[in-house]
């Protein structure tokens, strides 16, 4: 404790800093109880130089002498001093072996004690109880492990250890000396007698409301409805980091860019979703992988933006098997990320094998069930295969999980596409009309409105609307629509039919 506070810039730590990196394994009671012993004893040693307060703790300028060429020559800092099973003071005391570059200073510079190879991390808090009834505390405990096991199955953002975050109990500044990009608090409440569950995410660092969701619970509640009200909260929660991290690279000057920058500007021009863009979020993911050849994430990503660029242009076997191949390097590099089994699903489906495509997606599901993309994919799958029924289901879910997502105009495309098989034209044209509403140019949704409208009897507005093709879309082509892996080929001539009017 001495050395944690001598080699702070100011001589001083919070209570709870103190209380994470020594004793973060144990309770938080325990924690503050183990403090209180250890002051004690500091006291009788140091007399007046040692200052305690609610909040802090804090060494006198005069009370210590050190060593002037920093770091010890011979020697480790504190060789000797393990605390087994406290992950933070390990991580502290690796940090402050470092050697330093220059020898000109007192003491080593203050680095991040968790730097998750510049991955943004996350720290959740326990669920606050604001109701004032105490029979509320096993739900919100339950909650909160059952928010920290989904949000930790996503592979690219870290969850800060459970026993230093609860230790802390919500100091910003602390947090962000563990590493945390992102604060997660929630709390439950009452209100107009229903309980309502309310979520914030917040930059660790200033405080700042990057997202905030208001749930109102069931009542009668239950396990499965809970379940899903987590699985939702992952997913939107995912979705609004990567929204982040890629405005945060963005804003960036070429030479500030790390190899996390690099995949995170690249994830901004994949998902503007042009050729351009994507070619350039192609040579980013490259350029990542030369720095570090060993980043599943950069891996991962390029294995996407390439199958990505594969269904923009409706390209062949070869290409999209050359997908397939990097998904599965995705997967033998981080087997438990969702994301490789998501892609390598989406590759098999195009190559017509819709067995082995199922099976990687619902394996994609398995590793987190909050996928959006999994959910999405799976349902294509489904419908492709002459299952529009049980297709529409995984794609409302996927709705449901992330209802802002980038890519649910492809979604909703889709859904449309499944409800012409089901003979229902009107569903079909209302999920046609909410995918043009968010990307005007996407032609699958053009082909489904006009082929919807054909069969409702509106000729007229289908040529209109089959003007509005070719007008937004100068490329479009009836291969496009030859291209869709249906298992039963007559909806691809169902469809070069619809887009076949004349005046």
């Amino acid at each position: 404790m001495l050395a944690m506070l001598a080699t702070s810039p100011t001589r001083e730590r919070t209570r709870s800093w103190l209380q994470a990196h020594l004793w973060g394994s144990r309770g938080r009671s325990q924690a503050q109880q183990s403090l209180r012993r250890e002051l004690i004893t500091l006291k009788q040693l140091l007399g007046d130089s040692l200052h305690a307060d609610a909040d802090r703790i804090r060494l006198s300028p005069q009370a210590l002498t050190l060593v002037p060429n920093w770091p010890i020559p011979n020697g480790l800092f504190l060789e000797g001093i393990e605390i087994p099973g406290e992950e933070a003071f390990d991580v502290w005391l690796r940090n402050m072996r470092r050697p330093l570059i220059s020898q000109d200073v007192e003491a080593p510079a203050i680095v991040p004690e968790m730097e998750f190879d510049g991955r943004p991390a996350l720290a959740i808090m326990p669920i606050t109880n604001a109701t004032g009834d105490s029979e509320l505390e096993p739900l919100c405990a339950g909650l909160t492990e059952d928010l920290i096991d989904r949000i930790s199955r996503l592979r690219w953002l870290p969850v800060i250890a459970r026993g230093s975050v609860f230790s802390i109990g919500g100091d910003s500044k602390d947090l962000t000396s563990l590493g945390a990009r992102y604060l997660l608090r929630s709390s439950i409440q009452r209100g107009f007698g229903k309980l309502r569950f309310n979520a914030r995410l917040l930059e660790a660092d200033r405080g700042q409301i990057l997202w905030n969701n208001i749930i109102q619970l069931p009542n009668p509640m239950n396990e499965e409805m809970l379940h899903e009200m987590v699985f939702g909260l992952t997913a939107s929660l995912e979705a609004h980091v990567d929204h982040q991290e890629q405005r945060r690279a963005l804003s960036k000057t070429p030479e500030d860019l790390a190899v996390t920058d690099l995949i995170w500007l690249g994830r901004w021009h994949h998902h503007r979703f042009s050729p351009n863009h994507l070619r350039h979020a192609q040579d980013l993911f490259e350029k990542a992988i030369n720095h570090e050849p060993k980043s599943a994430e950069a891996h991962l990503n390029r294995a996407w933006s390439m199958l990505f660029s594969v269904w923009g242009k409706r390209g062949n076997q070869d290409e999209i098997r050359r997908g397939l191949s990097l998904a599965k390097h995705a997967i033998q590099m981080e087997a438990l990320d969702s994301r490789g089994q998501f892609l390598a699903g989406a590759a098999e489906c195009w190559l017509g094998r819709t067995d082995e495509a199922e099976a990687h997606l619902r394996h994609a599901i398995f590793l987190n069930p909050s996928s959006f993309h999994a959910f999405a994919q799976l349902g294509s799958v489904l419908y492709l295969d002459g299952r529009p029924q049980e297709g529409i289901e995984m794609m409302a879910k996927a709705t449901r999980l992330s209802p802002h997502d980038q890519q649910l105009f492809l979604v909703l495309t889709e859904i449309g596409m499944a409800w012409l098989m089901l003979d229902n034209p009107t569903e079909a044209l209302a999920f046609a009309r909410q995918a043009l509403m968010r990307r005007s140019g996407y032609w699958y949704a053009h082909v489904v409105r006009i082929c919807a409208l054909n069969e409702l009897g509106r000729h007229d507005e289908a040529l209109i609307a089959l003007a509005d093709l070719y007008d937004l879309k100068c490329k479009f082509t009836e291969d496009f629509v030859d291209w869709l892996p249906f298992r039963d080929r007559s909806w691809n001539h169902k469809l070069r039919q619809a887009i076949r009017l004349k005046h």
